[in-house]
């Protein structure tokens, strides 16, 4: 017996977490062409602007959208200015996004600098 408290609905989901990356977008800052950022920028921040809009109409009323950002859109790293921009437009886009959607929460999420094999290729 179902309980009358509970409505199961297949089609819709409690939480949308965005964790995208695009494996590009650092490098000095002199030397990054447009070209060379559109991947990246494609990759993460229009995934998940895209993803975000189309999960909309599968997310419950009240749910919440999380993306996953970087600390390269807060913390000034030689090498990672286009890591900041591309973080730092979704991390813009968030209080919008919170007020425009409520009672859906939204929030961004930023993981401190971990180290990686990536790393051993950024100019401190």
């Amino acid at each position: 017996m179902k309980s009358s408290s509970y409505h199961h609905t297949e089609d819709q989901i409690d939480h949308l977490v965005l964790g995208v990356s695009s494996r590009g977008g650092g490098g000095p800052f002199e030397s990054l062409g447009i070209d060379t950022l559109k991947r990246p920028f494609a990759g993460k921040f229009w995934a998940c602007f895209t993803t975000a809009q189309i999960g909309l109409s599968k997310l419950r009323k009240g749910g919440s959208i999380v993306f996953v950002t970087a600390a390269s859109a807060r913390t000034p790293i030689p090498g990672t200015a286009g890591l900041a921009a591309i973080n730092g437009a979704l991390e813009a886009m968030v209080p919008t996004l919170a007020l425009e959607l409520k009672p859906t929460r939204v929030n961004a999420v930023s993981p401190g600098v971990v180290r990686t094999l990536w790393q051993k290729g950024v100019k401190r």
